[in-house]
């Protein structure tokens, strides 16, 4: 019988012991396999050998309580029955260690964690190795690259104003390309399809998921070996080498420095570090959301905050005793428990070491390709500059400056004017209209999820402009309500391009504010992700995109 199997990789350093969550080890027992004979450990602690072994294998089982379901005792009352909902359940699970050779650095080991039942769940994020499971499936599907790679799942991460995980799922395998995910802005999270060799499904993510015949527990060493293999095999790199631009850390000296850098960033109130909560602790099957944000010593009945901040992450690592690894809960709208995740983990950040650019995304540190960065700038620098002078930036809040810009004379607001269709969310054409029929998205510089918005605007009000004639007429009516007497003709005449190819509008996309060097290779990494993708989809809808970094009064 071919039985599934699931298992993790843990992070270099990682012991047994170190990676359980604190209320999986407070049920759990220990036992080590030598050979034929079992042994009980006294306590967990035994698990964190010093010096493991290729071939060791450490089991720990945990069992937890699980209540009745409401659905359960809704017909145990209704059909009046007395042996179907019967209580609390027991709930019981299982980890398999295994200790296996590294191909990739001779003379290391490393444990590979096969998890049985809630065994899953009682495994910290931070000690697993993230791109495990999906390199690995890659690795399988693709096979020995005769072949085209094929996938029936994917799902990948979109960072911004709105973090998600996007999954899709194919009757058949297809193509990458067939797909709807940007490789450049979109990091791939988990994939699934069939190998070559094989009839069974694989599903990779941070987990690699498959299924295989298996009769003995002894038998998962020669399973460790083989996956560990698959993992270190560079066989994705022919249809998947996009993924390289984004590489985990795997040098722990070095993760202790990104750690102290980051510390030192939120401390500064830098930009460059976002709040940007975990996008897979629920499962993707999942209907439950968090609702609510516990930090330490909150009591999860009363829970009332509904977002996490840079500055409540600063307040709370100040607290004796707190750091990155500090964990934060979230809760649903009934306050039942959804998940935890590590400050490390709801934390987004760009950092530079000895030059270096580093990424964090879900708590794990991530070097950034430097070739796959310059692509990126020489294809923000390409955007054409708005030829027309906007006025200089006094600080605070955008509104203040669009009106400066209105009193000039050349500009109507539109800033809180919606577009309302049927059926459709509400869209801000513009912040400003220039005379010359220039439509204008402003934002001041900040953190990536702030600039994120400004994106977001600009790309939803050029898709409506251009695909509902209904849009156009709102949009003319608003101008109209709000321009000077004295240029609502003139724009009105420009705005006729939207009833044609909309080639002669310009969409202009004005940054304000100053930061280092004030220019697109200085902005977050995120934001200038976003901005090339913005900066596609205007084209594609026929607009011409431009830029307009806007300095501070006090520049020139």
């Amino acid at each position: 019988m071919r039985r599934p199997l699931r298992c993790y990789l843990l992070r270099p350093g990682a012991s047994p012991g170190v990676c359980l969550t604190e209320a999986a080890a407070e049920k759990a027992k220990g036992y080590s396999l030598v050979g034929e004979a079992v042994e009980l450990l006294e306590s967990l602690h035994a698990l964190n050998a010093p010096e493991p072994v290729a071939g060791q294998v450490l089991v720990v089982t945990m069992s937890s309580s699980v209540a009745t379901p409401w659905w359960q005792e809704l017909l145990a009352a209704e059909l009046k029955v007395t042996d179907f909902a019967v209580g609390p359940l027991p709930s019981r699970g299982a980890i398999v260690f295994c200790a296996t050779e590294d191909p990739a650095h001779e003379g290391t080991i490393r444990w590979v964690a096969w998890t049985f039942g809630i065994g899953s769940r009682s495994l910290r994020r931070t000690a697993l190795e993230p791109r495990f499971g999906v390199i690995s499936a890659l690795n399988r599907i693709i096979g020995d690259g005769s072949g085209q790679a094929l996938l029936r799942r994917l799902q990948y991460s979109q960072q911004g104003a709105y973090k998600q995980r996007t999954g899709h799922v194919a009757s058949h395998g297809i193509p990458l390309g067939g797909f709807r995910m940007d490789r450049v802005r979109d990091l791939l999270a988990a994939v699934g399809g069939k190998p070559s060799d094989d009839d069974a499904q694989v599903f990779g993510g941070r987990n690699l998921a498959f299924r295989t015949d298996l009769t003995a527990l002894d038998a998962l060493r020669d399973e460790t070996s083989a996956v560990m293999k698959v993992y270190r095999d560079e066989g994705y790199r022919e249809h998947f080498s996009f993924i390289d631009n984004y590489i985990a850390i795997e040098d722990s000296a070095l993760a202790v420095q990104l750690d102290e850098r980051l510390l030192d960033a939120i401390a500064e109130g830098s930009d460059a570090v976002d709040v940007a909560l975990p996008d897979d602790l629920v499962e993707f099957t999942d209907d439950r959301t968090m609702e609510y944000v516990l930090l330490t010593g909150e009591r999860l009945a009363k829970a009332s905050r509904t977002i996490l901040t840079v500055d409540r992450i600063r307040s709370a690592l100040s607290a004796e005793g707190a750091g990155l690894e500090t964990e934060a809960r979230f809760a649903d709208a009934d306050h039942n428990l959804v998940g935890h995740a590590t400050l490390r983990e709801c934390l987004s950040a760009e950092l530079n070491v000895n030059g270096e650019r580093y990424f964090l995304a879900d708590g794990t540190y991530y070097d950034v390709r430097s070739e796959f960065i310059d692509a990126i700038d020489e294809a923000l620098e390409a955007i054409p500059p708005w030829s027309i002078d906007l006025p200089t930036y006094g600080g605070g809040n955008e509104r203040v400056w669009v009106q400066k810009a209105a009193d000039s004379g050349d500009f109507a607001v539109l800033d809180g004017w919606l577009i309302r269709l049927p059926g459709r969310t509400a869209v801000e054409a513009a912040d400003l209209v220039h005379s010359s029929g220039a439509l204008i998205h402003a934002k001041r510089k900040g953190r990536s999820s702030s600039l994120s918005y400004l994106f977001v605007q600009a790309s939803a009000s050029s898709q409506l402009l251009s695909e509902s004639p209904e849009a156009v007429d709102q949009f003319r009516s608003q101008v109209h309500d709000v321009a000077p007497e004295a240029m609502s003709a003139q724009v009105a005449a420009q705005l006729a391009a939207l009833d044609q190819s909309r080639s002669g509008l310009d969409v202009v996309l004005a940054i304000l504010g100053d930061w280092h060097q004030r220019g697109v290779r200085n902005l977050p990494l995120i934001a200038k992700l976003e901005l090339r993708a913005t900066v596609q989809a205007i084209e594609q809808r026929g607009f011409r995109p431009r830029l307009a970094l806007v300095a501070l009064d006090s520049r020139p």
